[in-house]
């Protein structure tokens, strides 16, 4: 998971705040068609204050990976994250982007949707 968030906020730019605060509500304006593939995604940036912590950005395709992963762009990232996670998400009720299943914590081991960070 620790990887996943690195590669993010070194595609995105965004800071780790962002990152993992980010769910996987997004519109593809591609329509899922031929042609560079996008997502927009609505994150939340909340060192900016309440006014102005909202933010739309536009995760894109790299290029053509023939079918595999893309891991070079925020797009391919974002997408595998989403993919990967569907299954914990479902258990766990969470929309985050990242979910994770942790092997003990002060809760015993189980899925999780949150991760701390900034302690």
């Amino acid at each position: 998971m620790v990887a996943a968030v690195v590669l993010m906020v070194c595609l995105t730019g965004e800071n780790l705040g962002t990152i993992v605060a980010a769910t996987t509500a997004h519109h593809r304006p591609d329509g899922e068609t031929d042609g560079p593939a996008s997502a927009v995604v609505d994150w939340l940036k909340p060192r900016r204050g309440p006014a102005q912590a909202h933010r739309t950005v536009a995760l894109q395709q790299g290029r053509d990976v023939g079918g595999r992963w893309d891991l070079h762009s925020p797009f391919g990232l974002y997408t595998l994250l989403c993919d990967i996670g569907s299954v914990t998400r479902a258990r766990t009720g969470s929309d985050g982007l990242l979910v994770y299943f942790a092997g003990t914590g002060p809760h015993g081991a189980g899925f999780r949707s949150e991760l701390a960070h900034g302690r």
